[in-house]
């Protein structure tokens, strides 16, 4: 008995389950068809509607720069359709009105230049550049656009690095850092440029080298002188790295200065100098090559015991770590 009941309950149980699925997929299906068709109800309704739209300014009359303030952005306000100002907004962030500066009318003032579009010619472009039927756009905002602007000089500045760079152990940098280009032509307002005597590269840090590369690196406009253009705006700069050994070797000690009437003798009369010289430069380093020396007038007009060893001459392409001694006794020979 018990058994039947139980048979009995579980079908109730999914027939109402079923009953109750199908109710709910009739009940969605009819809440999408209202929401549907509000929408489309609504949609069709026309509305006015405020828009931002970025600017983008070309064609620059030749030999001429921007001055001052400019507009970066139009709100334009349309009256349109929920549908067209939906597809509108969709394209709002990836829409640009172009702004032709080939078009202004420009008049000379003291040493500037000055030009207008007014809102005929703005509800035109606006109307040609994203495809907006004219009498749908309600207002534009601002509704001119004035423009400065001034000649242009040019100019041709070194370019200086400004690289920090650090090598993996036993690695180091084999030739001198040379950017390329070595110049950059800077245009702009003549007093701005006039003041510009090079163009720094952006600081860039690289750590950990051990091999070859090349880097590009971004100039960097003045501060003060964000009116400037540059060209090229880039430049690269091989690093050539390669692996060093230390190494020593003994070298006699020059008297520089010396007085026909007075000599020095120095003690010792040689240094033991320790350099980095990069592995394959290792075998072609010489004694010879080397020169360093004291400064005898030192001697003569001082009443020092020591003189300090200078470094005279040198391999390009060593690095001194450590002159020993670094300062010698000597007597004054008559």
């Amino acid at each position: 008995m018990k058994v039947e009941f139980g048979k009995f309950f579980t079908r109730v149980r999914i027939s109402l389950a079923r009953r109750l699925r199908v109710q709910l997929s009739v009940f969605l299906v009819c809440l999408f068809i209202a929401v549907g068709i509000w929408l489309i109800i609504k949609l069709s309704k026309e509305y006015t509607e405020p828009l931002k739209f970025p600017i983008a300014y070309s064609n620059i009359p030749e030999n001429r720069i921007l001055t001052g303030s400019i507009d970066s952005t139009l709100r334009i306000k349309l009256r349109a359709t929920g549908f067209q100002l939906l597809s509108y907004m969709w394209f709002e962030n990836g829409d640009t009105v172009r702004v032709d500066l080939s078009q202004l009318n420009l008049l000379e003032k003291d040493e500037h230049f000055e030009g207008y579009f007014t809102k005929f010619k703005l509800n035109e472009m606006v109307s040609n550049n994203l495809q907006i039927p004219p009498k749908q756009i309600a207002s534009i905002k601002p509704d001119t656009l004035l423009f400065k602007l001034h000649k242009t000089q040019t100019r041709i500045v070194p370019v200086r690095l400004d690289l920090d760079l650090s090598f993996a152990n036993q690695y180091f940098l084999y030739d001198s850092l040379e950017p390329n280009p070595k110049t950059v032509t800077i245009t702009g307002i003549g007093e701005d440029v006039e003041k510009v005597e090079h163009i720094f590269t952006q600081k860039k840090k690289i750590k950990n080298i051990r091999h070859d590369r090349t880097v590009q690196v971004d100039l960097k406009i003045p501060e003060a002188k964000k009116r400037l253009k540059l060209n090229p705006e880039k430049v690269t700069v091989d690093i050539n790295v390669e692996t060093y050994t230390e190494s020593t070797i003994r070298v006699p000690i020059l008297h520089i200065n010396e007085d026909t009437n007075f000599r020095i003798k120095t003690f010792p009369q040689e240094v033991e100098v320790t350099f980095l010289v990069a592995l394959k430069d290792y075998r072609d380093i010489e004694s010879s090559m080397f020169s360093l020396g004291v400064d005898a007038q030192m001697g003569y007009m001082t009443n020092t015991k020591q003189l300090k060893v200078k470094v005279i001459d040198k391999p390009g392409n060593v690095r001194i770590t450590n002159i020993k001694p670094g300062k010698v006794e000597y007597i004054i020979l008559q």
